[in-house]
């Protein structure tokens, strides 16, 4: 009787992966309600809240899919600034999992560098940080595209199903949605390769279309879901209009490149680099998985993935796409290319060896460059020329170290001694970027995705009149209250007293014992209220900064902007 040979469950890629989504996860658990909602998120916050308790809901491009998810945990954990964010933490976690469908396409170390790469990412972080439907789409997107690739190797038919599923969830998850879509109609228009035969397509389309309902509509629970999908095509055609400008399409464009260095200098060498001699490469195995467009050379991945970062790239910045997940469609194929990249580092590393002497000139180079970066740190704080004089000093004996190394020990040692200085430099800022961005006081640091925030105050009105509404009715939500105007912000906050009301102008007596007004608002109330104003919103300019304190914030993301505020002021009745 021969045995069967044994199956591994369990490899040690598997394990990594699972480790890569649990640091992922952790990251994007770690305190998301500690910032408070802005008013883009508050608006689908209390959208999401007002389904949840069995309201109507408000029409526009809000996510359906965002509503459903927000609905299930609010009726597990309750309705608050974690939970609103927890569906999009949920999603970025699960990103670095997806990746894995992604293998037979740019091979086993590419997508378990993509994977590595999301998870730490300061925009991905941000992004599933935040509320947008944008984090869902690229998840989904990611799937879809392992599902197609799955299906051109072994064209087994549940693979494309699952590609058409997630097409249609994610018609009811993002304005990104098309973006994506332009994408892929761009490619198969330029490769011109039937993708599917007429019977698959009607297939497809059916179950694409069955999932589009069920996502939007909640499993059929809420039918305003289908308008709010189709709102998300005006949404994301909204530049087509003129309405964004040039701040929007520059702000987009600043913060790929102040916040993802370490992706765009793996790009760089995933395009530049030439693939190592014996190397197992970084890409498609031939024989195993076909490419993009149908081919195995490896080079055909990264050229694909190019033209895809740059077109997207220039779509979202032609549309003026905001928000934190704006840049999501051109971030992905960025992450792929620098996976590519990282990959191609390590099996140059492995098959040339990385030398002692080579790892002492790298560290003598990061010695200087640490030494320039403290020098300009501190003429950022205080103004001595001698400083940046220092640093000047000190960029150019690194210049001039890299040189020698060039001219005595040869290209291929100073090749590797540059990447490997940079590497970690770009390394180690990112986690910096990563950790200030995501977890910093956005009060006293500024930063470039999030240059209208939600001020603390609002939190000390909410606890004033939960304490006033205590004392006199002893319940800390029994307070009459009205809320003046239409903050979306104000309303998430307010939405647990019970005898809130809402009015969009002062233009009659009002009898609740608190008030909340938009600062500068006529108050024809006939009472003796006495008032206390606070800051709502916060916006800040990077225009605005210049020299130095363009530097320092460069350096610590604190800088002495001119900031607009928003106020509300809270009156009461004695």
């Amino acid at each position: 009787m021969s045995r069967q040979p044994r199956v591994k469950v369990i490899t040690l890629e598997h394990l990594l992966y699972g480790a890569i989504a649990l640091a992922a996860l952790c990251i994007r658990l770690g305190g998301p309600g500690n910032r408070p909602l802005n008013p883009d998120e508050a608006t689908w916050a209390i959208a999401a809240w007002r389904f949840s308790q069995g309201m109507e809901t408000p029409s526009g491009a809000i996510s359906p899919v965002y509503l459903a998810l927000s609905w299930l945990l609010f009726a597990l954990f309750g309705s608050g600034d974690f939970t609103a964010r927890l569906p999009g933490a949920l999603a970025g976690g699960m990103l670095p999992l997806a990746f894995f469908l992604l293998r037979p396409l740019l091979g086993r170390k590419t997508a378990l560098a993509a994977a590595l790469l999301t998870a730490f990412s300061p925009l991905w972080v941000f992004a599933s940080r935040s509320i947008n439907g944008d984090i869902f789409v690229a998840l989904l997107m990611v799937v879809a595209l392992g599902a197609a690739t799955t299906y051109v190797r072994q064209k087994d038919p549940g693979w494309l199903y699952l590609g058409a599923i997630t097409l249609g969830v994610g018609l009811a998850s993002g304005p990104s949605i098309y973006t994506y879509l332009v994408m892929g109609g761009l490619y198969l228009a330029y490769t011109r390769r039937p993708f599917l035969g007429q019977g698959e397509l009607t297939k497809v389309m059916a179950a694409l279309i069955c999932a589009l309902l069920l996502a939007s509509t909640a499993f059929l629970l809420n039918p305003s879901g289908l308008g709010q999908a189709a709102d998300l095509l005006p949404e994301w055609a909204q530049g087509l209009a003129g309405k964004a400008g040039f701040a929007s399409r520059s702000h987009l464009l600043l913060s790929l490149l102040l916040y993802e260095p370490l992706m765009l200098l793996l790009a760089a060498a995933a395009v530049l680099l030439p693939k190592p001699r014996g190397g197992a490469g970084c890409s498609v195995q031939p024989k195993e998985a076909p490419s993009l467009a149908g081919r195995t050379e490896a080079n055909l991945v990264g050229r694909t993935l190019l033209l895809w970062f740059t077109a997207a790239l220039l779509i979202q910045l032609f549309l003026g796409a905001s928000g934190p997940g704006a840049i999501l469609p051109a971030l992905l194929p960025l992450t792929l290319l620098a996976a590519q990249g990282l990959a191609k580092l390590w099996d140059m590393w492995a098959s040339q060896g990385f030398r002692y002497v080579e790892a002492v000139e790298a560290g003598l180079a990061l010695a200087v460059l640490c030494y320039a970066y403290l020098t300009l740190a501190g003429y950022s704080l205080a103004d001595a020329k001698i400083l940046l004089g220092l640093a000047g000093i000190a960029l150019l004996v690194t210049t001039s170290l890299f040189i020698t190394i060039w001219l005595w020990r040869g290209g291929s040692e100073a090749i590797h001694v540059i990447l490997a200085t940079f590497l970690v430099i770009c390394t180690l800022w990112t986690i910096r970027l990563c950790w200030g961005l995501n977890f910093g006081p956005l009060p006293y640091e500024k930063h470039l995705p999030v240059t209208e925030f939600t001020s603390p105050e609002v939190q000390d009105l909410v606890s004033s009149l939960e304490r006033l509404s205590s004392y006199r009715t002893g319940d800390p939500y029994a307070l009459s209250v009205t809320l003046v105007g239409n903050s979306p912000t104000l309303r998430w906050y307010l939405r647990r007293f019970e005898n809130l009301e809402i009015e969009g102008e002062l233009s009659r007596r009002i009898d609740s014992t608190a008030v909340i007004t938009p600062m500068g608002s006529s108050f024809p109330l006939g009472e003796d209220y006495r008032g206390r104003d606070f800051t709502v919103t916060v916006r800040w300019d990077l225009k605005a900064l210049r020299g130095r304190e363009l530097l320092r914030w460069l350096f610590y993301r604190e800088a002495k902007s001119e900031v607009t505020e928003e106020k509300a002021v809270l009156w009461v009745k004695p």
